[in-house]
């Protein structure tokens, strides 16, 4: 199968047309960057991970102990309430203290391929929390009160073993960007609308057999992904997506759209989604195993 793009290639790319095939959407992982100057109070990156996905704010407190073996979360990061990056990737924590609850100040989380079955309630008192990494773990549930992180702009869940979503998760009206592939969620929340400020939707490999017809006034989407589902239909209220530049059906039995598209025929919408003929899927998709990073090689539904 062909490689395709990453997300955010496919959305700030160069696109001309409304729709576009783009080649297997990535959820992104934490965003590259160079970190600041250290000090002594700081950890240097130990491994090429840490480089790869550790963004650098523009103050605070960067610590990092990424590829370290970790089982749980050392002492000091907890005890260090100042941090405003806390860089835990490529470890093999289980899970996460409540006294997690004492980083007021965080800003960024990165626990990305770590072994992480549940997540802690205290979670949710991060009322500074900006964007959180959680893909490549063992994620079966989330607890409600994430629906309290409020400053909440990017969440990464791609690569757990999801099947549902707490209707909470709709209250974060700052989220911008939700990576949610390759899971098992069957349905998404009907209060989709609440996310009032998404641009990027990434549910590529799930098990979705509808779209709710709320995510039509997610009016500030640009991009969406829902290859590899078992979609027989879209919604009619995509339509109202004025924003939309990308849209990514690929691998599902998609014969209503065909239906849809003689009804609409010659209307202001169908000229609009005219590529739609193109993401249609004449058989369902290939059964593929979508496991948790630990039961199969890092190169399977990789970011």
């Amino acid at each position: 199968e062909r490689e395709r793009e990453t997300e955010s290639t496919a959305v700030n790319g160069d696109q001309t047309s409304t729709t576009a095939i783009v080649e297997r959407p990535r959820d992104l992982a934490s965003p590259a960057a160079t970190q600041p100057k250290k000090t002594q109070s700081e950890v240097s990156v130990r491994s090429s991970v840490s480089a790869r996905t550790l963004a650098a704010p523009t103050m605070g407190t960067v610590v990092s102990h990424a590829a370290q073996g970790l089982e749980s979360v050392p002492a000091d990061v907890l005890q260090e309430r100042k941090k405003t990056v806390v860089d835990l990737n490529a470890n093999l924590i289980l899970a996460l203290s409540p006294a997690i609850r004492h980083l007021q100040q965080l800003k960024e989380l990165h626990l990305v391929h770590n072994r992480l079955r549940r997540l802690p309630p205290e979670l949710g008192s991060l009322r500074a929390l900006a964007k959180l990494y959680l893909q490549g773990n063992l994620l079966v549930s989330l607890p409600p009160e994430m629906g309290q992180l409020t400053e909440l702009r990017v969440l990464s869940l791609g690569e757990n073993r999801l099947e549902s979503l707490p209707v909470e998760l709709c209250r974060l009206r700052k989220l911008s960007e939700l990576y949610l592939r390759c899971n098992r969620i069957t349905e998404l929340p009907e209060q989709m609308d609440g996310l009032v400020s998404l641009t990027k939707l990434g549910l590529h490999r799930n098990r979705l057999s509808e779209l709710p017809d709320a995510i039509g006034a997610c009016s500030r989407l640009v991009f969406l992904d829902v290859s590899d589902n078992q979609l027989t239909d879209l919604p009619h209220t995509l339509h109202n997506l004025r924003a939309l530049r990308t849209l990514v059906a690929t691998g599902n039995p998609l014969a209503g759209l065909m239906e849809y598209l003689r009804e609409e025929s010659g209307t202001r919408h169908a000229r609009r989604w005219k590529h739609w003929i193109d993401l249609v899927s004449p058989l369902p998709p290939k059964p593929t195993a979508c496991l948790a990073p630990s039961l199969q090689p890092r190169t399977s539904c990789a970011h």
